[in-house]
């Protein structure tokens, strides 16, 4: 079958300086789009949202580790260098190729066993606004992190647990520079300021200027305690402690035994053949990988070269997508998810006949039954690596701790902030009198956009790609979006420099000042809803070609790609 690429003409496309300016960033952005550069190898690549992460990451596959150990060192070291993504006080999903298989690993964060379903509703039964939900301890849900480096250590390692935290420890003793992204973010936060981080990272009452030193001794100790002892000094002990009077103090109720209780979910990941290659991603408990792999299958994998039945076709299938997943996908230990009918091959075939015609104004899920969720809100501010090794292993992993520096409660003694991963559950339990799927109950698991993807052969043998993205519940439109430009022909660089389009509710989601006025009217001629905004993804990409990896990070982050040894081509 012929195979299109979804190219949007240049003159509908802003130059990539223009997208952005230096001197004006958006608030979530970096510093605008930066030249970011591709490299190709025939060892490892390592591929994350910043250089030290990067770094770290090829500093353990150079010592002998595997994807997950290399995987491992980034996600400690980014716990670190990106307090305002990721950490100990989260979690996160991992999709793992080990060379003979695929599974997924679950480290999301749970609900206290005592949680009720109105956890998010006022005296008057109206949903909390968000912004308070967040910083407060009812959206600190059990972080899952230090487990889920437990699991991939025990499972997939290669190395001794302690190679994989020493970057990150000697990071934490020394100092880093404070990046302009770190600085920017803190720069717009105001309640971050009022919270107890605020010595920490508003020195002088200012936000930690760019190119700062900044060490985090309490971190560097956390994590040798971690090394020395295992995660057991997470979960028990003075740490544990420490993190439950932090949330204890501004209303959770989590308890020792939310700690004793949790556990890792392994299971094998979501996979369906999509042309010629197995795409496989993260089962729920996050909705990630179905929603991406529907949207894959709607367009089975290709899109019309007209820019305009483009951008209609791949905003139909998303639509959708995400319909189902807003009414069917929850934490299966909870609810009875039916995974096997979303993705059966009739019922796709049907919708897809939906998908490829003009844009779809009125869309209802497929399977009927129940009521869509009134949702709380995926905040972007997540991070996602990519790692293969030189024996063809492959992890893709995203982390998070939910919004910009998660609920803003910092554990001093620990060195790192509390998620607000909570928020992610409906606020509110019913719609029309209608238990909604991913309401809150006690030790259940949030629903997530999270999709860590890998690409393999047909057979499930060899991975050809691997790819995922922060960015909230924009995660599952950056992640389709990428995996249909790479099935459509175009490098890993064209990839990551196209300009953004997606779909989740009524409107066509731009990506701000990357398309002309012409094509926008155009879509507009068409039927779309036009809304244009910062859309910061952080895609990390992994391809094989030819050649032999080809790795490359988002320009729109600070991330970087980097090879094991020194074996590498830069583009």
């Amino acid at each position: 079958m012929r195979k299109f690429l979804f190219v949007l003409p240049l003159f509908f496309v802003y130059h990539t300086s223009q997208a952005y300016s230096n001197d004006a960033p958006p608030p979530e952005a970096s510093s605008g789009l930066k030249s970011a550069q591709s490299i190709t190898t025939t060892k490892g690549a390592c591929v994350t949202a910043h250089p030290l992460a990067t770094q770290a990451c090829q500093t353990v596959l150079n010592q002998g580790g595997s994807a997950a150990d290399g995987a491992m060192a980034a996600a400690w070291m980014l716990g670190l260098v990106e307090p305002q993504s990721s950490g100990l006080g989260g979690g996160g999903y991992l999709v793992y190729f080990d060379g003979h298989k695929t599974i997924a690993l679950d480290g999301r964060e749970t609900a206290p066993r005592s949680a009720k379903e109105n956890r998010f509703l006022d005296s008057n039964g109206a949903p909390l606004p968000f912004r308070q939900a967040v910083t407060n301890g009812l959206s600190v849900g059990t972080p899952g992190m230090v487990r889920l480096m437990q699991q991939i250590s025990k499972q997939y390692g290669q190395v001794k647990w302690q190679t994989t935290l020493k970057p990150a420890i000697l990071a934490a003793q020394n100092g880093f520079h404070v990046t302009n992204r770190l600085h920017l973010l803190l720069n717009v936060d105001p309640s971050l300021r009022q919270s107890n981080a605020a010595s920490v990272f508003y020195p002088n009452e200012q936000p930690l200027a760019v190119g700062t030193l900044y060490k985090n001794p309490a971190y560097a100790q956390t994590l040798q305690g971690i090394s020395q002892k295992g995660p057991e000094y997470f979960y028990q002990g003075k740490l544990r402690t420490a993190i439950l009077t932090a949330a204890n103090t501004q209303g959770s109720d989590l308890t020792p035994q939310d700690f004793n209780q949790y556990k890792i979910v392994t299971s094998n990941a979501v996979c369906k053949v999509i042309t010629t290659y197995q795409v496989c991603s993260a089962p729920p408990s996050s909705s990630g990988g179905i929603t991406v792999i529907q949207i894959l299958s709607l367009l089975h994998g290709e899109l019309p070269k007209d820019p305009i039945s483009a951008v209609t076709y791949l905003t139909n299938a998303s639509r959708l997508a995400f319909a189902d997943r807003d009414e069917y996908i929850a934490d299966p230990a909870f609810e009875k998810v039916p995974s096997t009918q979303l993705l059966d091959a009739n019922y796709l075939q049907k919708r897809s006949m939906l998908a490829t015609g003009e844009h779809l104004n009125q869309v209802t899920a497929g399977l009927g039954s129940r009521q869509p969720s009134l949702e709380g809100v995926d905040a972007p501010n997540t991070s996602h690596i990519s790692v293969v090794d030189s024996k063809g292993r492959a992890a893709s992993m995203t982390m998070s701790i939910e919004s910009a520096f998660g609920s803003n409660i910092w554990v001093k003694e620990g060195g790192f902030f509390l998620n607000n991963e909570l928020t992610d559950f409906s606020f509110a339990p019913t719609n029309k009198g209608i238990p909604v799927a991913n309401r809150v109950q006690g030790g259940k698991r949030p629903r997530s956009s999270m999709a860590p993807t890998l690409l393999l052969n047909a057979q499930g043998t060899q991975v050809q790609g691997v790819l995922g993205s922060p960015g909230g519940s924009q995660i599952i439109g950056y992640v389709a979006q990428a995996t249909l430009d790479l099935l459509g022909g175009k490098t890993v660089q064209q990839t990551l420099d196209t300009p953004h389009v997606l779909r989740r509710g009524d409107s066509t989601e731009l990506e701000q000042g990357r398309f002309d006025d012409a094509f926008k009217q155009s879509l507009v001629k068409a039927g779309h809803i036009v809304k244009e905004g910062d859309m910061t993804s952080g895609l990390a990409i992994i391809w094989r070609t030819n050649e032999g990896w080809v790795a490359g990070a988002d320009p729109r982050r600070e991330g970087i790609a980097l090879a094991q040894k020194d074996e590498v081509k830069v583009h």
